[in-house]
């Protein structure tokens, strides 16, 4: 399986809004009552959202360290979907929570430097005869 394809399948794993349903479950289940409060809720948020950064951050520095060939522009074609599907439109901005403007600014960053990738990538040319 190639290297770039598989970064697909860990991106879909980077949804914000996963990350944190999997880090308030964890937080329940070690509270006496199985609650937690509001405070706690957005220090969670605030730890998914740098955990999706981080993990952006280094998804993006690994696919363009490289060169690539022109098989491998789909791939950069399938990432670029799923960067927009699984995190991108999970992300709600709000002026007073800033770190998701920070995801998602990292977002566009990485979905333009893959388009770029795609455009230098151009397809292998099939010829007739």
């Amino acid at each position: 399986m190639n290297k770039v394809s598989v970064l697909h399948r860990y991106l879909v794993q980077m949804k914000p809004s996963d990350l944190l349903k999997k880090m308030v479950s964890k937080k329940r289940a070690e509270q006496p009552n199985g609650t937690i409060d509001d405070n706690l809720h957005l220090e969670l948020e605030k730890q998914a959202y740098y955990l999706t950064y981080i993990l952006l951050h280094l998804v993006g520095e690994v696919s363009c360290s490289h060169s690539f060939s022109s098989g491998q522009r789909k791939h950069f074609v399938h990432l670029c979907g799923a960067l927009e599907k699984h995190v991108k439109c999970d992300i709600r901005e709000d002026a007073r929570l800033f770190y998701r403007t920070k995801v998602k600014d990292l977002v566009a960053r990485i979905h333009g430097k893959w388009q770029e990738i795609i455009q230098n990538c151009r397809p292998t040319q099939v010829l007739f005869y």
